[in-house]
């Protein structure tokens, strides 16, 4: 911001003030006061553009010498002092009902007040003497105080009370840190600051912010949230007091001639009713839920029962009617993206040609733009309200057409038409008829009945009979399908194809090949955002089509769902990670195997708290068994994982590693392991190492086999047993097998052990316990006395370990 010349300011703010003064002396109105009796509203006609611009002008510019002559470090420390004393006064004054008891025609004494509101004199005193500063009541005389124009409202308009009580109380802006942390950058509506702040969501999580409202409270209490919301906006819709003026000049509804309007989400049809007064050849449907009816009933004026009636209809689903405009009020904006989208697709099953939506919302004007900083500022409050509340937001209009594109790219925003009001109306347009499933049939029908198509269905059936059942690895597929019949046929049958397909398996097909990803764009990547489920659903089908090695040949459309991002595999969450992601990276990746990376972790425990089947997926990530042979120690070794989720809903790994180990060149020689079993056992544990010697030297003294008892470590709960056998020829069998639990995927105080350097136990303290055998037992179904080759590995790699043996070596007893 350049340098400011006062003065200069003043004369302009001297010279939009004489044209608000001009008005109200040629309108013969009373002058401005914040005196207890003045009006409620500024008497500003809201219809006359030059006024509300010479008032908006001159709040912007007294605001700016009040910024400018105060300074940058004052301004900081007026904002953090005085911002959060403001709400709080304004809400204990509600709260308390402390307008109320006082009276409008005379000041009360502070002593007086208290006793009337149950609180003490000096704390209703000092709250008061705050309000003061901010024009919140007055005191005429010391020790008394009386109202002001402010303070009057609250008695005067009682639903002012809610709307503060809604903001204050709903809409927990003190939370929504919290919420992040532990929701992200969610766009559910069940994941907000009051699934935070309130116990109602502890027995109710999936429930949003309207049944909250609905529901909360007991007895004759119960919904009175929902009355206090409606109350709220009833109180804010009449703030401008100019009957809907603003819809009804807004559009051009007499060019409909006798058509059909659906209000959707019309409450009890206020809206429709103020248009219908004005268009006269109209029909209007106003649709919303049936506990609103009687409400509608009610208020329904008797001329215009003819022309005005009521549907019940959730949004949510297919729209049944035909209309000629499907009129959205305020709906689109208690919605994220998602959900807004499915709102407009649910419209698509009636439109027809000609048909138009208009949408009634908010439009963000772009940077630099000339509106009001007032009006930019409260247009920028209400979007973050529904950030808070629902995790919906107001958008640009660069963001508009970005979202009816994603809903269906026929759709076309023709205009944006700015009312003198807060919200703007938005006209979409269709202009391709053919938006009818029949109609699409009969453009796709003959191509049913070709030799070609029937082809395609056998060699689609045969590839898929021969994918699900092959059981050994995977050949990854190609990096395009140019080849494939899809790209011979226009744009509009794929298009087609996918829109019958459920999202995750309408977001697989789109990524299969350059061709069909350009006919389908990005909406169904795009519409995965909504939902969890269908994440983890299209994980599933991705995971399917993999081969076994899940590092190197998983394909880099794979997404992340530990957290609640979309985020291709090769790029992570990065700088954008919630606290909570870091937490559970950092912690997970020093304890996981390197072949079992923390996001594969988190995504299959994510799966498993959703209730899916995850045996088949753990069995076609685990690496295949490996087998080297170290010249230096003539020893052979193979090395095999295996992941199980018990039912506890921990995730268990079990490594084996057999050694085949030639006779010793001198008694006594034992071979120490070269792998530790955990970060811990080395510096805890260290009868393991004795274990590891001893069972070797009771089979180089004769014994046929020889095994540990089962080790632990109390720090990340890994139970590890070893043992060694005779083999004909020279050599033994070294077995060494170890379960470590991996936790539930959750950064908890289990995860949060694991990282802790073990605490060695004082003389007289007790060691934490831990059933050891409950890991083993559940993994290996009972059988803990195991360390031979008997089930544990296939015989291909059974031979493989013997072949790798410079010496001759059998598996007799």
């Amino acid at each position: 911001m350049a340098i400011q010349d006062i003065t200069k300011l003043a004369a302009e703010l001297s010279a939009q003030a004489k044209v608000l003064q001009d008005y109200l002396e040629a309108n013969k109105l009373e002058g401005l006061s914040l005196d207890k009796d003045a009006p409620v509203n500024a008497p500003f006609d809201p219809a006359n553009l030059e006024i509300q611009g010479a008032r908006a002008a001159l709040l912007q510019t007294s605001q700016l010498i009040h910024d400018l002559v105060a300074g940058p470090k004052d301004l900081i420390l007026e904002r953090a002092m005085n911002t959060k004393f403001d709400i709080m006064v304004l809400h204990a004054v509600t709260r308390f009902g402390i307008a109320d008891a006082v009276p409008l025609d005379e000041p009360i004494a502070f002593e007086d007040l208290a006793k009337k509101v149950g609180l003490s004199t000096d704390r209703v005193t000092r709250l008061l003497r705050y309000g003061i500063t901010n024009n919140l009541f007055e005191e005429p005389r010391p020790g008394y105080v009386g109202h002001s124009g402010l303070s009057s409202v609250l008695v005067r308009e009682p639903h002012s009370r809610s709307m503060i009580l809604h903001c204050f109380e709903e809409i927990v802006t003190s939370k929504f840190l919290e919420a992040y942390d532990k929701f992200g950058e969610s766009e559910e509506p069940n994941e907000t600051a009051a699934h935070v702040a309130f116990k109602y969501f502890e027995k109710n999580p999936k429930d949003n912010l309207w049944t909250f409202f609905a529901n909360d409270g007991e007895g004759e209490k119960k919904g009175y949230r929902m009355n206090r919301f409606a109350e709220a906006m009833t109180w804010a819709a009449g703030m401008q007091n100019n009957d809907h003026m603003d819809l009804v000049q807004g559009f051009d509804w007499a060019g409909l001639g006798e058509g059909t309007v659906v209000d959707v989400g019309g409450s009890v049809g206020h809206c429709s009713i103020a248009i219908a007064k004005k268009s006269p050849n109209l029909k209007f449907i106003v649709q919303d839920f049936p506990a609103l009816q009687p409400a509608f009933e009610a208020s329904l004026p008797a001329d215009l029962k003819s022309r005005v009636s009521f549907q019940p209809h959730d949004f949510f689903t297919p729209q049944p009617l035909k209309a000629d405009v499907y009129f959205l009020r305020f709906i689109l904006h208690d919605y994220s993206d998602p959900y807004a989208i499915k709102i407009l697709r649910n419209l698509i099953p009636a439109l027809e040609k000609g048909s138009r939506i208009v949408i009634c919302d908010i439009v963000l004007p772009p940077v630099g733009a000339p509106v009001p900083q007032g009006l930019v500022r409260l247009m920028r409050s209400v979007d973050l309200q529904m950030m808070v509340g629902l995790n919906s937001k107001e958008r640009s209009e660069e963001q508009w057409v970005d979202l009816l594109a994603r809903a269906d790219s026929r759709f076309k925003l023709v205009k944006v038409a700015m009312v003198p009001a807060l919200h703007s109306l938005i006209e979409v347009r269709c202009p391709i008829s053919h938006l009818h499933i029949a109609a699409r049939m009969d453009y796709i029908q003959p191509l049913l009945t070709t030799p070609a198509f029937t082809l395609a269905v056998v060699l689609v059936y045969i590839l898929h009979t021969l994918i699900r059942h092959r059981k050994h690895r995977q050949s990854p597929r190609p990096r395009n399908l140019n080849s494939s019949p899809f790209t011979q046929l226009p744009y509009e049958i794929i298009q087609h194809v996918a829109s019958f397909l459920p999202p995750a398996a309408a977001a697989s097909f789109a990524s299969t090949c350059l061709c069909i990803r350009l006919a389908t764009g990005t909406q169904y990547l795009s519409a995965l955002r909504a939902s969890p489920t269908e994440r983890l659903a299209l994980l599933e089908l991705l995971l399917a089509d993999t081969p076994n090695d899940p590092i190197h040949n998983i394909p880099y459309r794979l997404l992340y769902t530990h957290c609640v991002r979309l985020v291709p595999i090769n790029m992570g969450c990065g700088a954008s990670a919630t606290p909570a992601c870091r937490e559970a990276w950092d912690i997970s990746k020093t304890h996981i195997d390197s072949s079992f990376s923390p996001p594969f972790f988190h995504t299959i425990m994510a799966m498993h708290r959703h209730g899916h089947e995850t045996d088949e997926i753990l069995s076609r990530i685990t690496p295949p068994t490996y087998t080297t042979y170290d010249r230096n120690t003539k020893v052979a070794s193979q090395h095999r994982l295996r992941y199980k989720i018990t039912a506890t809903g921990s995730l268990i790994l079990r490594t084996q590693v057999t050694y085949i180990l030639p006779l010793p060149d001198v008694d006594g020689q034992t071979y120490p392991l070269s792998q530790l079993f955990c970060g811990h056992f080395g510096g805890h544990y260290s009868p393991i190492d004795k274990d590891v010697a001893l069972v070797q030297t009771k089979v180089y003294e004769g014994a046929t086999w020889w095994k540990s008892s089962l080790c632990y470590c109390l720090t990340c709960q890994t139970v590890a047993v070893v043992g060694a056998r005779k083999f004909r020829g020279r050599g033994i069998g070294l077995f060494t097998t170890w379960w470590m639990n991996l936790g539930d995927g959750r950064a908890d105080e289990k995860w949060v052990n694991m990282t802790r350097p073990m605490m060695r136990v004082q003389p007289g303290q007790t060691k934490a316990t831990y059933d050891v055998k409950g890991i083993v037992n559940e993994f290996q179904g009972g059988n803990t006395d195991y360390f031979d080759f008997d089930g544990l590995v296939s015989p291909a790699d059974r031979k493989e370990l013997f072949r790798l043996c410079p010496y001759k070596v059998g598996s007799g007893k």
